[in-house]
This record gives structure tokens, C-alpha cells and sequence, in this order.
């Protein structure tokens, strides 16, 4: 007789539809490390599902027992499979290898190889007959023992992967636990389903449904997924990272009250309990100070600094959020004690060289001869020092509490400190290139008005100062260059010696590397303070050329530089 459809096989049709539009759902989530293994568990269901669908509408052994040996792959990668979706989702990553697959893999290919060659030496079944169930052909065959050393090596390892789901339940915080509940049953329901169905747990003869069962599971993950954002959020991956941190962590429900926390934010407040409002416990644990939060646990007093993200579902619905405390104790400490360091010496160097200025010039108008030369020296030393001590004033002045940056015209600056510089320097040939439109073309976001003046007054400054030539020549130009605007010095003398530009790339200075002066330093602090870059490169034929760049105020300066004019 020809196929016949029957009730069974629509059934499993449809569960193999099931777990192929899961799987192309999956493989659309890549490259997050559980989409693969999820896409392959429910291309497994399908392979066993569909050969399994066409078995039920056969009459004859010889046809019947052809497709249920297709079957056979997809029914053993299935159980690997659910076995790294788990380990993967547990962040188990460090036991899955090449070794690890290589051996995962060589009962399922036994398996296949043995029903395969099953007619020359009978140890996967020994016999096989036909019982009509619903209008379905059911295969009944006499088992041999690679069947059941097959089975019992593919129930082990689904065990295996329901133990590590148990894990992630037992581990995960009340966030994220209901979906580990659910992965956990996606897991266990086609197992109970092929248990009950292997050892007579019904009636006899039966329908295989445990592919029915996997469009089940298919469909869970498919609520996990689509719901509860299974592929982006792994929870116990994420709480043994949040546990590692050193900053507290307290996650808040929609309605206010503590869901979860870290061993931190537990030493952080004393007696934190899940369930507890979150405003309460701040109010009643923490007193702002300036921005901070000050902490009194176990007589010692701790800052804090706070920041709160949104915490989102898959469809991107506010759930909560997430409260990080950073512990910045001992580096508000020691910016204090560097602050009170600063100012204290700078405050005695500058009334002390005041005085020694004041005593070199008054014995400068007494002297004759070569110690004029000698005092001259002397106090042109000391006025070098008295600037470095007001860079530095004015440099710690700027980057303590500046919260926002302020709008300046570039054009506008340039001509300023220009035109000082030429009365500065009146040796130095100083031009000017500026674009034809103004303001407010032309304004840029810093972080300071008086600091971007004293940046681009420094880079003349180095160019006319560390010349080799009497009779300098600087070029200082503006250009628009989409969201920036580039303020160029460029020279003609010996060029930025390499250790210096060096120095600007790295973290600190030390006794044995450290630059001539603030100077390239204050830039560098003005560019990256201002969200801008600061870029040194060579001249032709000879010299330097600085590019100090800044963002453009309110992003709506035109890239369009036009036609440049001279001064």
C-alpha cells in the first residue's frame, strides 16, 4: 500500500515546523554563543521529526524501518545538543573544546553506524514487526544491546544538561530565575516523554511523541527568547561577573524593592535583605556628599560613587534597574592629599620667587659690569617658575568640578592669542588662516574658555621659543572638518623631539622620562577634557605641525570650510 496521512503524523509534522522556525529564530541571534547550539538542538528535533512523520504512513516493515534509520541523527545530536545549549548557558564555556565535541560525538556516531549495518550483525534490534495505532504504523522491534548502551548514554547526558539547569536556578538571582525555570523544563519534557514511552509507561503499542515533546521545548525557548531574552542575557554568567566585581550592585524591581545584590553591596549596607525598599535602605545607610556616598559600617566611614542603569526585558520594557556603587575612598583620599600637597607648594614657590624677583630687580638697577648679565639670568629663571606655578594653578582650577563644557568661537580665540603672541614675539613672523564664515560656524564645545585660550597660546608659545632660526616663522590655521573644528600650529624650526611627543601617549611622567614643561601636557588635558584629540606630525620641508581638534557646539557647525583669508 501506498503513504496514508493519519492525525499522528500531522502531529508531528507540525512539530517539526515548530522546530524549524525556532532554529532559523536562533541563528538570526548570532554571534551570541548560544544562538548555534540552539539553532542545531531544534534542526535536530526537525531531522528526527520529519523522517518519523513519513514512517507513521507506511504499512510495510521494510519502508517503515528505512525511515526511522533517517531519523537516527537527528535523535542522537538532539541530547548533545540541549547538553552545550545548557553549558553554554551556565558560562561552562572553559569544558567545551574540540576534545569535548570529538568525544560527545562518538556514541551518536556508533549509534548511526550500527543501525545502519544492523541487518549483518542484529545488536541494535533483533526483530521488527508493525502495530497500527490511530491509523499511524508503529515500528515494534526486539531491541538489542547497542540500543540500550545508546539510550542509556543519551539519557545520561540530558541528565547532565538538567543538572547544570538546576545549577543556573539555584545560582541565578530573582531576575533572572524564572527563565532558568524554563529552560529546565524545556529540558525535562521530552525526556519524560521518551522515558515513559522506552519503558511501557502507557498504553502498548504507542505513538513516539517525544519530537511532539521537543516542539514543546521549542516553544519555550522560543517564550525564553522572545520574552525573556534568552540569547542576551545569560544569569549565571552574569552573577559569578557581578560577584567578582569590587563595586557594590543592587538590583531593583519596577517596584522599588531590592531584588538582588552582591557579596558587595551586602558588607556595603548592613543587613540588606531582598524584598527591602531600596529608597529606605539609601536613606537610612547613606549620607550624599557632594555627588558621594558616604557609608558609615562598622565605625569606618567609606565614598561611594553612585551610577544607575535601566534594567530591560527582550521587548524592551523598563523592569527595574541596576544600582553600581564604586568605592572611590582611597582615590578621594589621595586627590586630596595631592590637592593640599599642590596647593601648598605652589602658594609657597610663588611668594617665595616674589621676593627673590623682587630682590633681583632691585639689585639688577645696582649692579654694573658682568653681574648684570648674571642677575638678568636669574630673573628670568624666576619669572619661568612663577608662570609654571600659575599653569598649574590655573590647570587644577579647570579640571576640579567641571561638570559641562562651555561654547567659544575659534576664530575669535585665534585672533586673541594670536595678537598677543605678535606683541610677545615681535621677531617671529606669525600668519594667520582663518575660514570666510564666523560665528557660529566657527564655535567649538571645551571644557574651559581661559584653558583653550592658554592651549593654543602654549603651542605658539613652544613654536616661537624653541626655534633655532632668529626670525621664526609660525603658521596658525582654523579649519572646519565635519564635527570638529582643527585649530594647526605649524613651524619651521627643529620639530618636537621624539621622547617628548612620546611622553604625551602615556600615563604618567618619571625622574627619568619627563617632558620640558605643562605645556604639551595642559594641550593634551584641553583635548581630551573637551572630548577632542590633540595630533602632532611633521612640516615640509621642516618643522611641526600641532592639530589641536574640538567638537563642534551643538553638532551643527557646517563642514564646509569655504574659502580661507590671510592675515
Amino acid at each position: 500500500m501506498g503513504w496514508t496521512i493519519s492525525p499522528f503524523a500531522v502531529i508531528v509534522f507540525g512539530s517539526s515546523v515548530v522546530a524549524l522556525a525556532v532554529g532559523v529564530a536562533a541563528l538570526r541571534q548570532r554571534p551570541d554563543p548560544i544562538a548555534w547550539p540552539l539553532a542545531a538542538l531544534m534542526f535536530a528535533a526537525a531531522a528526527w521529526a520529519l523522517p518519523h512523520g513519513v514512517a507513521l504512513g507506511y504499512s510495510s516493515v521494510e519502508q517503515v524501518a528505512f525511515w526511522h534509520q533517517l531519523r537516527y541523527p537527528g535523535t542522537v545530536l538532539a541530547p548533545v545538543a540541549y547538553l552545550v545549549v545548557a553549558l553554554r548557558y551556565a558560562g561552562y564555556e572553559r569544558w567545551l573544546s574540540r576534545r569535548s565535541y570529538a568525544l560527545l560525538s562518538i556514541v551518536p556516531a556508533i549509534t548511526i553506524t550500527a543501525v545502519w549495518t544492523n541487518p549483518s550483525h542484529g545488536l541494535f534490534w533483533e526483530s521488527l514487526s508493525i502495530a497500527t495505532v490511530g491509523g499511524a504504523s508503529v515500528l515494534v522491534p526486539e531491541f538489542g544491546p547497542l540500543y540500550w548502551i545508546s539510550l542509556g548514554y543519551l539519557y545520561s547526558i540530558t541528565v547532565l544538561g538538567l543538572v547544570v539547569y538546576a545549577i543556573a536556578i539555584a545560582r541565578s538571582g530573582s531576575v533572572y530565575r524564572k527563565q532558568a525555570v524554563l529552560l529546565f523544563v524545556a529540558a525535562f519534557v521530552p525526556l519524560a516523554t521518551n522515558v515513559a514511552m522506552n519503558f511501557g509507561m502507557g498504553p502498548e503499542p504507542t505513538v513516539d511523541l517525544t519530537t511532539t515533546a521537543l516542539a514543546v521545548s521549542g516553544l519555550v525557548f522560543a517564550l525564553a527568547l522572545f520574552y525573556f531574552d534568552l540569547l542576551s542575557l545569560r544569569p549565571v554568567a552574569r552573577d559569578r561577573l557581578v560577584e567578582a566585581l569590587e563595586d557594590g550592585v543592587v538590583v531593583v524591581g519596577p517596584d522599588g524593592e531590592v531584588r538582588d545584590f552582591n557579596p558587595v553591596a551586602g558588607r556595603i549596607f548592613d543587613g540588606i535583605t531582598v524584598g527591602q525598599p531600596a529608597d529606605e535602605l539609601l536613606s537610612s545607610n547613606v549620607v550624599s556628599d557632594g555627588g558621594e556616598l558616604v557609608v558609615e559600617n562598622g565605625g569606618e566611614e567609606r565614598r561611594f560613587r553612585p551610577r544607575s542603569t535601566p534594567l530591560t526585558d527582550g521587548r524592551d520594557r523598563e523592569i527595574g534597574r541596576i544600582v553600581y556603587l564604586q568605592d572611590v575612598t582611597d582615590v578621594t583620599e589621595h586627590e586630596q592629599r595631592i590637592s593640599v600637597l599642590n596647593r601648598i607648594l605652589r602658594h609657597n614657590v610663588r611668594n617665595e620667587l616674589n621676593v627673590v624677583l623682587g630682590h633681583l630687580e632691585l639689585l639688577e638697577r645696582r649692579s654694573t659690569g658682568g653681574s648684570v648679565e648674571h642677575v638678568e639670568t636669574a630673573i628670568e629663571s624666576s619669572r619661568r617658575v612663577v608662570e609654571f606655578s600659575e599653569k598649574a594653578r590655573h590647570v587644577e582650577q579647570t579640571l576640579q568640578g567641571r561638570d559641562s563644557a562651555v561654547e567659544a568661537s575659534a576664530t575669535d580665540v585665534v585672533d586673541r592669542v594670536v595678537s598677543d603672541a605678535r606683541g610677545r614675539y615681535p621677531h617671529a613672523d606669525i600668519a594667520v588662516e582663518l575660514p570666510e564664515r564666523a560665528d557660529p560656524d566657527d564655535r567649538v564645545s571645551v571644557v574651559d574658555l581661559e584653558l583653550f585660550e592658554l592651549a593654543v597660546a602654549e603651542l605658539i608659545e613652544n613654536a616661537v621659543e624653541h626655534h633655532d632660526c632668529s626670525s621664526p616663522r609660525v603658521t596658525v590655521r582654523v579649519e572646519p572638518d565635519g564635527e570638529l573644528i582643527s585649530i594647526r600650529i605649524a613651524d619651521d624650526g627643529p620639530g618636537i623631539p621624539e621622547p617628548e611627543r612620546k611622553i604625551l601617549s602615556s600615563r604618567a611622567e618619571t625622574d627619568l622620562v619627563h617632558g620640558s614643561g605643562l605645556g604639551l601636557w595642559l594641550v593634551q588635558w584641553t583635548a581630551s577634557l573637551s572630548a577632542g584629540e590633540l595630533s602632532i606630525g611633521d612640516n615640509e620641508p621642516r618643522g611641526t605641525v600641532v592639530t589641536l581638534s574640538l567638537p563642534v557646539a551643538d553638532g551643527d557647525a557646517s563642514a564646509d570650510c569655504g574659502q580661507s583669508r590671510t592675515n
